[in-house]
């Protein structure tokens, strides 16, 4: 027997089974579609998703692990749930547990979209100890969406109960990882060798581990961390409650919340790092109510580690060892401390090292901030400390003095001159007064109008955004802002792109009024997604009575799911916010359209026939070979097969359509059936898919022995898919179809149509307009050309392509957009 047809009708039988209450998968390769109507997936054996293959899974699929398996993933899988109906991945003895989703040495592109990952369990020797629920080598899914929970990871080589990263980046968002543990790093998430993930807005809670309860990383890894609450995690015997970094890492952390933190031993209740090569940058953050066993409750910076922090809150945060409260830096570490508050830390010993800071044989640089109200130590304490600079800072009722220590820079604290405000200072210009925050204890630190912190900050500083000398302190006070009649008004409070592929842009008009009587000032344009974009340019910020100002936004997808963001219009009025919305969607190269005649479609039970139309379409700058098939479904029943073409040829940007009659025979059931007709590979890859359905009318649904019987009873006949050949055709005018992949990495194929042969010059430019390469330059014939743009030496970010093509006369231009993502 033919394999394929073997092949089919396997796939005939596995798609019959779907209908019935549960599909149990047996050890092997898998591929194709998992739907809800086959759900629950009961997994009894290893299976895996081959380099060539992929695996689609749809909402409200529940995928049971029967005993100790994996899924190994070394081609593509898209588990895209949906916000009212996730994908659950779980073990049927979750004592047990299963061996988790092992993405090894796939490609790009794979994503875990609303989906439960739980009770995975990591253990055994080497690589198969790490990655719990996820694990990630030299690989790059999208994660987003998803709840991460309840998954370990035992052993000598243990690591990443909730996910594991090697020589990976994924992207990973809006998910929560929470109650993960192991007994290495990382319970929540560790990663090492070279990874550069982007995790934003996620929840990382309650995980324990060895050492860095809630993420571990060290050995080349610079990851970007943003907007997320780092919550509640723990570890037994090492540093970093929170997060732990060692070693050769350049971590970016901002706008995250790092809270109630614990470690057992160690110290870094919230965050620790350390190790040559180490280099912190942390950015408008909140460390709050960790406690470190050690020093550094809040945040621990050791070992020749090199930092900057600036715009952070750091307090209530309790160090039970030696050093440090808040912030403990030392053994030849260095960097700067700026415009933060550390306020309310906690140091049990006053004969020890600082309730706020502590400075140990480091050299750093402490300007525009506020050291207030710490308990149990002096604010900064100085222990063998090498060069560091104390300015423009607020000192304030910290409880056994503003300053300890036996390297107390000279002439830090005797007030013997004035600031700019005429305020008594230090020769540093730092003050000794009550910052006057909002509320302190209620966790409100900004500033109140009567504060002596504002305007005494250090005036070689960028500006506050109102155009004031810097204030001391994590907040700036608004010094222009009073209660007027609103001057602001915009053409729409929503912007729906709807349905936008994903590597395209779209863009939607907002108009902003000034309607008042006053200068209207946009400070900016932001949001929190860079999916969405603006072409604000600072220098039309001001707009003068009755003026207004056009901004483009755009919509660039990344994910085939629904955004809903908020694009908020900081100005020297009130903030102002629009909604954004909009769809992403999968790009397609190759199509098919199912197109009844006469609908709706009723035969009577006697049988008969009905007519449509079927036509696939190459959307694509290149042609493309795949296979097409149909086939109708009765639910309950069964599915029979109609038509199967292997290896079908379609030119570039051309489509098919074929006229088709479609006979019904007596026997089958009463019902509403679907017809499906499908483009892909041949059974198991599906890439894309559409459907009618049709009426067969009777008394009482009558069974017939045979279910629906064979592909003989349901007789297709009509026009052929025979082998076209198109002849190539110039275009009309000049063209340029959009790169493919986009986003990329590291390379995507840029093509262009030209009406006749033109002097043709294509070029890419980094964002900021410096050349990065030419392409093309040179004379070319007309038709298609297709070049490609190898990305791999350079860094991640948008990227411009600019096409100019002549026959000798009046020049076009064509550009857009790519974007390059590592």
């Amino acid at each position: 027997m033919d394999f394929r047809m073997l092949m089919g009708f396997l796939w005939c039988a596995l798609v019959t089974s779907f209908t019935s209450a549960q599909t149990t998968i047996p050890e092997g390769h898998v591929s194709g579609i998992w739907e809800s109507t086959g759900s629950p997936y009961l997994i009894d054996g290893q299976i895996t998703v081959h380099a060539d293959s992929s695996l689609n899974i749809g909402p409200g699929v529940d995928v049971i692990f029967q005993d100790y398996y994996k899924l190994i993933v070394n081609g593509y899988l898209d588990a895209i749930g949906s916000e009212g109906d996730s994908i659950r991945f779980t073990a049927a003895d979750t004592t047990e547990g299963w061996h988790s989703i092992r993405f090894i040495d796939a490609p790009d592109s794979s994503h875990l979209s609303y989906c439960i990952i739980q009770y995975g369990n990591a253990t055994g020797s080497q690589s198969d100890a790490k990655g719990g629920g996820v694990y990630c080598e030299n690989s790059n899914p999208v994660i987003s969406h998803s709840s991460i929970r309840n998954n370990s990871s035992t052993g000598w080589y243990a690591g990443g109960a909730g996910i594991y990263l090697t020589n990976s980046s994924p992207l990973i968002r809006y998910s929560s990882i929470n109650r993960n543990t192991t007994s290495a790093g990382g319970g929540g998430i560790q990663f090492e060798n070279n990874c550069d993930p982007i995790i934003s807005y996620c929840i990382i809670n309650e995980n324990i581990a060895h050492y860095g309860g809630g993420i571990s990383f060290w050995n080349g890894c610079d990851p970007i961390i943003s907007y997320c609450s780092i919550l509640g995690n723990s570890t037994s015997t090492a540093a970093g409650g929170g997060i732990g970094c060692s070693g050769d890492c350049s971590p970016i952390i901002e706008y995250s919340v790092i809270g109630w933190n614990i470690t057992q031993q160690g110290g870094g209740g919230g965050l620790s790092i350390g190790g040559s090569g180490a280099n912190l940058t942390m950015s408008g953050c909140i460390i709050n109510n960790n406690v470190a066993a050690e020093s550094g409750g809040g945040i621990r910076i050791v070992n020749s580690a090199v930092f900057n922090v600036s715009r952070c809150v750091i307090h209530d945060n309790t160090a039970n060892g030696v050093y440090g409260g808040g912030i403990d830096v030392d053994l030849n570490s260095n960097g700067s401390l700026e415009h933060c508050t550390i306020v309310g830390n906690n140091h049990p010993y006053p004969w020890g090292g600082g309730a706020g800071i502590s400075i140990g044989a480091s050299t750093a640089a402490l300007v525009n901030n506020i050291v207030a109200n710490n308990n149990g130590g002096a604010g900064i304490h100085f222990e063998v400390s090498g060069s560091t600079t104390v300015t423009y800072s607020d000192f304030y009722y910290n409880a056994e003095g503003n300053f300890s220590g036996t390297s107390i820079p000279a002439s830090l604290g005797p007030l013997i001159t004035t600031n700019f405000n005429g305020d008594s200072c230090d020769v540093f210009h730092n003050i000794y007064l009550n910052p006057s925050f909002v509320d302190q204890w209620g966790g409100d630190f900004h500033l109140t109008e009567d504060s002596p912190c504002i305007d005494a900050g250090d005036p070689s500083y960028p500006f506050d955004p109102d155009s004031t000398i810097a204030d001391i302190g994590a907040f700036y006070f608004d010094s222009t802002y009073v209660t007027p009649e609103s001057n602001i008004e915009l053409s729409t409070n929503l912007l729906d792109f709807g349905i936008v592929p994903i590597g395209y842009q779209e863009s939607m008009p907002l108009t902003i009024y000034n309607i008042g009587e006053g200068t209207l000032v946009l400070y900016y344009l932001s949001t929190s997604d860079p999916c969405f974009s603006t072409d604000f340019n600072p220098a039309d910020s001001i707009l003068v009575p009755g003026d207004s100002l056009l901004v483009s936004v755009y919509f660039s997808p990344l994910e085939a799911i629904f955004y809903d963001e908020i694009l908020t219009i900081e100005n020297n009025d009130e903030p102002v916010l629009v909604v954004l919305q909009g769809t992403g969607e999968a790009p397609l190269l190759v199509g098919v359209t199912l197109t009844p005649y006469n609908p709706p479609i009723v035969i009577p039970q006697s049988g008969g026939s009905f007519d449509f139309n079927i036509m696939v379409e190459n959307f694509s700058s290149t042609a493309q070979t795949f296979d097409l098939w149909t086939d109708i479904r009765l639910p309950e029943v069964g599915v029979v097969p109609i038509i199967t073409l292997l290896d079908y040829s379609l030119p570039a940007f051309t489509s098919v359509d074929r006229d088709r009659t479609q006979e019904v025979p007596d026997f089958a059931p009463a019902g509403t059936y679907t017809y499906y007709a499908y483009v892909g590979t041949y059974p198991w890859s599906v890439d894309h898919y559409d459907t009618f359905t049709f009426e067969k009318t009777g008394g009482d649904q009558f069974t017939y022995p045979g279910g629906l019987g064979s592909p003989s009873d349901w007789i297709c006949t009509g026009e052929e898919f025979q082998e076209v050949i198109f002849e190539s055709e110039p275009p009309s005018e000049y063209t340029f179809n959009h790169p493919y992949p986009n986003p990329f990495n590291p390379a995507t194929a840029l093509s262009y149509q030209l009406p006749v042969a033109s002097l043709v010059n294509l070029s890419i430019y980094d964002i900021s307009g410096r050349l990065v390469t030419e392409l093309v330059n040179g004379w070319r014939d007309a038709g298609l050309h297709e070049v490609t743009f190898d990305g791999s030496g350079l860094v991640s970010g948008i990227y411009v392509y600019r096409l100019e093509a002549s026959d000798s006369g009046n020049p076009t231009y064509l550009t857009g957009k790519m974007v390059l993502m590592k």
